[in-house]
């Protein structure tokens, strides 16, 4: 690999115009500590919550909402959708304009990340994961609330006696907006059309209030093609999950919407042969792939939504 791109975590600007961004390295770590993580597991699970449900296959549209920029300019289309699920700040910012999701969801297993449901909505059902705070249930309680949990490693598919029985574990990238894709396919979608996830900013990366925006100390820029972008080396990362993330999802068709760093890269990688080739034929090569298990009761079956031998399964 091209040392410039090896050393990319440490760079103030580089040009993405002809180097895939899965070509770049880069590194972070959970936001939490095990024994974090185990705290709000073991909390959640005390609440006695209904679990998440598999939904039936449908060809119906979903809406996935993020909470990007771009989402000020893009709102306006999320109206069309019957189905739609929001994450992080996006759930507030639809509420506040008159439209209630169907569904929010959350996974962050940080304290601050329970102001995204500081004002919840009777008519929305809420996708949490085991690994949120404490806080956040409290927020929640006496609203329809649905609990899921985080694999976070192709090794605990050995322990799953770890999860209650016929409770949905989730693969999937390291944020919520990339968890939002395999909820949306485990909820049954193979349409699924993407608001306000750009991975870059406008003046910040999110619309609407964030308890933690990124400072403008920690932008970078990105150019891909003629045009030039701001984001930081986190959700540049997550710019690269997403392409892993749509070839472990080979049923499904994505539609991103609105302009930023993501839908600027993937308009590249449609119209270079030489990327377009490399990623069709990642995905028209993964014939199963698992995105979620669930240990059944009755006789301690592991069954996957699509299931690959273990050692290949991806899981963040």
């Amino acid at each position: 690999m091209d040392s410039h791109y090896e050393k990319s975590w440490q760079l103030p600007s580089y040009d993405l115009s002809s180097q895939p961004v899965e070509d770049l390295v880069l590194k972070f770590k959970y936001a939490a500590t095990p024994e974090e993580h185990l705290a709000n597991f073991n909390a959640a699970i005390a609440l006695g919550l209904p679990s998440l449900q598999k939904g039936e296959l449908t060809s119906e549209p979903i809406a996935v909402v993020c909470s990007g920029p771009s989402l000020k300019a893009t709102r306006r289309e999320v109206r069309h959708f019957n189905k739609i699920l929001t994450c992080s700040g996006a759930h507030k910012y639809l509420i506040d304009h008159g439209l209630v999701p169907t569904w929010h969801m959350e996974g962050d297993p940080r304290e601050h990340k329970a102001v995204f449901v500081k004002h919840p909505h009777k008519r929305v059902q809420y996708l949490i994961a085991s690994s949120c705070h404490p806080a956040m249930f409290k927020n929640l309680k006496g609203y329809d609330v649905r609990i899921w949990h985080s694999l976070q490693g192709a090794h605990h598919l050995l322990t799953l006696d770890h999860y209650p029985p016929g409770d949905w574990v989730l693969t999937g990238g390291t944020n919520v907006g990339m968890r939002a894709l395999v909820m949306a396919r485990l909820l049954g979608f193979t349409n699924v059309h993407v608001f306000g996830m750009d991975c870059s900013a406008e003046e910040t990366m999110h619309t609407g209030d964030h308890p933690n925006e990124a400072p403008k100390s920690k932008f970078i820029t990105v150019q891909v093609g003629d045009q030039e972008f701001k984001t930081t080396h986190l959700f540049l990362a997550y710019a690269k999950q997403f392409f892993h993330e749509v070839i472990q999802l080979p049923d499904v068709h994505f539609t991103l919407h609105g302009e930023g760093l993501l839908q600027a890269l993937t308009a590249l990688k449609l119209t270079d042969p030489d990327q377009l080739k490399e990623f069709m034929d990642k995905r028209e090569n993964v014939v199963e792939t698992t995105i979620a298990v669930v240990q059944r009761p009755q006789v301690g079956l592991v069954e996957g939504t699509f299931e690959i031998p273990m050692e290949d399964i991806y899981a963040s």
